[in-house]
Parts: C-alpha cells; sequence; structure tokens
C-alpha cells in the first residue's frame, strides 16, 4: 500500500490531470461569444487533404486570393441566410468572378458551399431551453462529409486543383453555420464549376 502522503499525491496529480484535459476538450467547443473561424477553417482543409492524398492525389495548398474569395462569399451567405453561388454585385456575382478579382492567374474555378447547425438545440415546448455546441472537429467532420455524400461537391473535392480556401460563418439567429471552400487551377483552358444547390445535403 502506499502511504497517505503518496496517496495525496496521486489524488493531486489525477484532478490537475482530468481539469487539465476538461479545459482543452472545452476550448475544442465552439463559443458563439469568440468564434474561431481560421480553426474551422483549417480542421476543413485539413480533412479535405485526407480524402484526397487517401486516393493518391497530392494535397491542395491554400492560396490568400482563393481563401479572401471564398470569405466574400462565407459573408454573403451569412447575410442572406441561403446558400447560393452567386451574388447581386456584377464584379462578385460568380465564384470566378469572385476569384477574378483578385487573382487573374486562376484559369480553373470552382466552388462548394453547405451550412450545418453549430449545435444541438433543446426545446422546452416552442422555446429554446439550451443550445449545446459542437466541437469544431464535429462541425468539419459534418461539413465534408456532406460535400463527400454529393457527386458534385465530391467532385470538386478530387479534380485536378492545385490550390484551395476556406472560410466560415456563424448566423446565431439563425442558428446556421455556412461554409465555402473555393478551389483553382492554373490549366490553359478556363473552366468555371459549382454544383446545383439542389444536391445539397444540408443539416437544420
Amino acid at each position: 500500500m502506499y502511504p497517505a502522503k503518496h496517496l495525496a499525491f496521486l489524488l493531486v496529480l489525477l484532478v490537475a490531470f482530468s481539469s487539465k484535459a476538461f479545459c482543452q476538450e472545452d476550448i475544442k467547443k465552439l463559443d458563439p461569444a469568440n468564434f474561431k473561424e481560421e480553426t474551422l477553417s483549417a480542421l476543413i482543409v485539413e480533412k479535405i487533404n485526407a480524402v484526397r492524398t487517401a486516393k493518391g492525389l497530392p494535397a491542395l495548398t491554400t492560396s490568400p486570393a482563393l481563401k479572401k474569395a471564398a470569405q466574400i462569399q462565407a459573408t454573403y451567405l451569412k447575410r442572406k441566410n441561403k446558400l447560393t453561388h452567386f451574388e447581386n454585385t456584377k464584379k462578385l456575382k460568380t465564384p470566378f468572378d469572385r476569384v477574378n478579382q483578385l487573382d487573374k492567374s486562376f484559369t480553373q474555378v470552382a466552388e462548394n458551399v453547405a451550412y450545418v447547425s453549430p449545435g444541438l438545440i433543446i426545446l422546452r415546448g416552442k422555446r429554446v431551453e439550451e443550445i449545446r455546441y459542437f466541437t469544431y472537429d464535429t462541425i468539419a467532420s459534418q461539413l465534408v462529409n456532406d460535400w463527400i455524400k454529393s457527386p458534385g461537391h465530391y467532385k470538386n473535392i478530387i479534380s485536378n486543383f492545385s490550390q484551395t480556401g476556406v472560410a466560415v460563418s456563424l448566423n446565431l439567429k439563425a442558428q446556421r453555420l455556412f461554409a465555402v471552400q473555393v478551389f483553382g487551377g492554373k490549366a490553359k483552358t478556363p473552366k468555371e464549376k459549382h454544383p446545383p444547390i439542389k444536391n445539397h445535403l444540408k443539416q437544420q
């Protein structure tokens, strides 16, 4: 048997370890007051690249221009609270238009958009009692899995693109988390691809 002082020391270590683990796990959960867009965006890119490398494809590198184009559309989706590849502003109307405003060297552009619920909504009658927010990793997995299940979006993921940009936005009023991934290539033949919105799998 351990002496009492040794047991006390072990108990302190166990409590300290448990507290540290709890705090780390808590940080990973989405906090609407401190939404970490970059954390979620990076996780999405990481998971998309895992899909590509599993098929023997090279990982995508992040392009500042494509990321900015994704941010423009993510902000637009949040404001309109709906999924679309298009905007009303003429210069930003299509995914290609948005990228072309930022970097004219891209000749091939594709875009995936989606939204998921950022948490589990607990109702009491018709009143929202609590929202249990998911972890960033769970949300990233939901988004990527939705794209994989949709043939048009999956095709974009495994196509011959070399660069990407991902952005997210959170509409708290609607409890919708929007994600936009823009793909870019510099082949000689111009091409633009964006799957029809009706193909998107949305979690509400």
